[in-house]
């Protein structure tokens, strides 16, 4: 279990400390990592074409999706109305213009139809012979390179972000109620208090959720998780 949270730092460290002084090579690494989620994604629909039973397993796998995203998502809204309301942010309001909710929410969404292209050409074509798993965990590693890059070369430092008390503060809410809430899906759902901790751990990164949970725990898990935090996301969006 160390190794496999080490495998996972270790890239985004490593590309943390890569400096990019030319645009670029910045617009190359940022166009990059959009293909490579993409990709993963990709893989994760072939993996779960292959899964026996495909039929049945669906109405499992948006079983303990739904039931997952649901409860998270309750303990999370509690738990941050509770947080404004016992300790209100000091700093005003942002000013500048957001992003169009419907653009984000077309993103997402279109990460699903990456999915279930995965599914289609897995059902048409036998692509068995192919190693999709390691092909998914070195994307997933040349993935987390990346955004280690596009970390360090975003303008946001490590010290903006821990000296932030404010956002400390709405992240550690954020992630003792969502295990707050697996736990709760996981007692409904009759599921190992282990697996529901795995699935609400990832906290809407759905790219390395999928893959490291189907690497665990199976790919109709694997599956049920990419679909909890991809809701996760367009919950956060909204």
């Amino acid at each position: 279990m160390l190794l496999n949270v080490l495998l996972i730092l270790l890239p985004l460290v490593i590309g943390y400390l890569v400096p990019l002084s030319s645009a670029r090579l910045i617009k190359l690494v940022n166009q990059s990592l959009g293909k490579m989620v993409y990709l993963i994604l990709f893989l994760m629909g072939l993996v779960l074409a292959y899964v026996e039973n495909l039929g049945s397993n669906l109405a499992v796998i948006f079983k303990v999706a739904g039931v997952m995203l649901a409860a998270i998502t309750l303990c999370n809204l509690l738990a941050l109305w509770w947080l404004d309301k016992r300790s209100p942010p000091t700093h005003e309001a942002s000013d500048g213009k957001m992003p169009s909710k419907l653009h984000l929410l077309w993103e997402s969404l279109q990460l699903c139809f990456v999915v279930l292209g995965g599914v289609l050409l897995g059902l048409v074509v036998d692509l068995r012979a192919l190693p999709i798993d390691k092909l998914s965990e070195w994307a997933l590693m040349l993935l987390l390179l990346l955004i280690g890059i596009q970390m360090r070369n975003s303008g946001m430092r490590l010290r903006q972000i821990l000296l932030n008390p404010w956002g400390m503060k709405i992240a550690l809410t954020v992630i003792l109620s969502s295990w707050l809430g697996s736990l709760l899906a996981a007692q409904l759902l009759g599921m190992p208090f282990a697996h529901g901790l795995a699935m609400s751990s990832s906290f809407g990164w759905y790219s390395l959720s999928g893959i490291l949970v189907a690497d665990k725990l199976g790919p109709v898990l694997g599956s049920a998780a990419f679909i909890n935090d991809l809701g996760r996301e367009l919950i956060a969006i909204l």
